[in-house]
């Protein structure tokens, strides 16, 4: 089949809890124009030719609804709708984008997920909607992505939170593959080892179509170091439903939490100083959460007086132990 060919960006559907305030904060700050308003909805136009290039929806909190594309004809249309890509690389990542696939999918189009480590996988395969086809991603070096990218010939890549493999960003734009960063997070220090290679960094961002990330400062942050187009969208991993849990094992551990103050660590590295302050502090109970067992026995070892073995229950992908004190 034939790979569609996106011509252009045409606008970005947000829902926004008050639409009067963030058309007005549209129109002063970016400059934008009311072009058409109706019951819920405002459309606001730019300075080019496209009827509107932002959709403002009332909805009950900051949500990204949508983004549009142009395309050469109604035959490209319909191969767009037939390929997509989406990639996360572990289980934080493609847990917040669940919800987002599902969405995509119930549409009809086909969604390539790829993550990479093997917790990540399994996951996927537990949980990812049917019809989503999930494969690692390839190691990031020039002769694999390509291979990889002509391969499946996805229409449209969306990279959830912080993956910026440079060869995988280039290869995408050689091949004229719109790329969306989804979720998106640049933590100050990140950004500030960036800034030593200015000219490296300004080269991906300026090939992504869109930013959409989760706060202001990171709105910032990817805005400062030359992404072309930014929005803040809000965090994906806010909006996730809750996990799936067996349901009898869920109501002993809240029975035998009881009224007590709960605290979670759910840090993938466990500190067994955390860990000795914490139990200082009576009738807490206390949840720590890694990936790692070893770290789980390092606190049993660190708590006074010492713990006995803890036992290690495996929760979806984490190993969580519960230590009441």
């Amino acid at each position: 089949m034939t790979s569609a060919r996106v011509t252009g960006l045409r606008s970005v559907e947000l829902g926004v809890p008050d639409l009067e305030k963030s058309a007005d904060f549209y129109r002063d700050v970016w400059g934008l124009e009311h072009v058409l308003a109706t019951g819920d909805t405002i459309h606001m136009r730019g300075t080019g030719a496209e009827h509107h290039v932002l959709t403002l929806r009332q909805r009950p909190k900051a949500s990204f609804l949508g983004v549009h594309f142009a395309a050469a004809d109604h035959a490209a249309v319909n191969r767009l709708h037939a390929q997509a890509k989406a990639h996360g690389a572990s289980v934080g990542e493609l847990v917040a984008a669940m919800p987002l696939i599902a969405r995509i999918r119930a549409r009809a189009f086909n969604v390539l997920v790829t993550t990479g480590t093997v917790t990540s996988a399994a996951l996927a395969e537990k949980r990812l909607p049917p019809g989503v086809i999930h494969q690692f991603v390839p190691l990031d070096a020039p002769a694999f992505v390509a291979k990889f990218l002509d391969h499946w010939r996805p229409s449209l890549a969306l990279l959830v939170e912080s993956d910026l493999w440079p060869n995988t960003i280039m290869g995408c734009a050689r091949r004229h593959i719109p790329l969306i960063v989804v979720n998106g997070r640049l933590s100050a220090r990140s950004f500030e080892r960036w800034r030593y290679f200015p000219g490296t960094i300004e080269a991906l961002l300026r090939r992504l179509d869109l930013c959409l990330v989760r706060t202001a400062a990171d709105a910032a942050r990817f805005g400062a170091l030359g992404a072309p187009r930014v929005i803040t969208t809000g965090n994906l991993k806010l909006d996730v439903p809750p996990l799936p849990a067996d349901e009898r094992k869920l109501a002993k551990l809240i029975a035998a939490i009881g009224g007590r103050p709960p605290f979670t660590d759910a840090r993938s590295e466990l500190s067994p100083r955390a860990f000795c302050s914490c139990s200082r502090c009576p009738g807490v109970n206390s949840t720590w959460c890694s990936r790692c067992a070893a770290s789980c026995t390092a606190l049993g070892r660190a708590a006074t007086p010492p713990l006995p073995p803890l036992k290690l229950t495996r929760l979806t992908v984490t190993l969580l132990t519960t230590v009441v004190l």
